[in-house]
């Protein structure tokens, strides 16, 4: 999580509460997660007009918990459209059949989450970052 714009250092990780899942929501345990060049740059707060879109809420995927916060929301929960379910079928049966391959050049513990952000905004990633959350 990162509260302001800036360097690798600015992002830290926090302890939250497991959140308790609604009548139709849905709860997912995270293994692992990316630092993409995108991502770097929103923290970075590049380019500016992004700022005012995303806040430093930590994460591009993350760009509506500012306005929630804005206007007093007390959860924020994020999903994916169920009309994008074929969409994920294609995915995975693309990466079954060998048509699609995951590259990932690096993995590194949460704990290092700023050497991954460094290593991304060195410019020299050639595959994907993979933050691993659990052991």
């Amino acid at each position: 999580m990162h509260t302001r714009f800036g360097p690798p250092e600015v992002v830290r990780v926090v302890e939250s509460a497991v959140p308790v899942p609604g009548k139709d929501d849905v709860l997912i345990e995270v293994r692992a997660t990316t630092v993409t060049s995108a991502e770097c740059a929103m923290r970075r707060g590049e380019p500016r007009w992004g700022r005012v879109v995303n806040g430093a809420s930590g994460s591009i995927g993350t760009c509506a918990v500012q306005p929630a916060k804005l206007f007093g929301a007390c959860d924020v929960v994020f999903g994916m459209s169920v009309r994008k379910n074929a969409g994920l079928l294609v995915v995975k049966e693309m990466t079954e059949d060998g048509r699609l391959r995951v590259v990932v050049d690096r993995t590194y513990p949460l704990e290092r989450i700023a050497e991954a952000h460094r290593y991304v905004d060195s410019g020299h990633k050639r595959g994907n970052v993979v933050i691993s959350v659990v052991d």
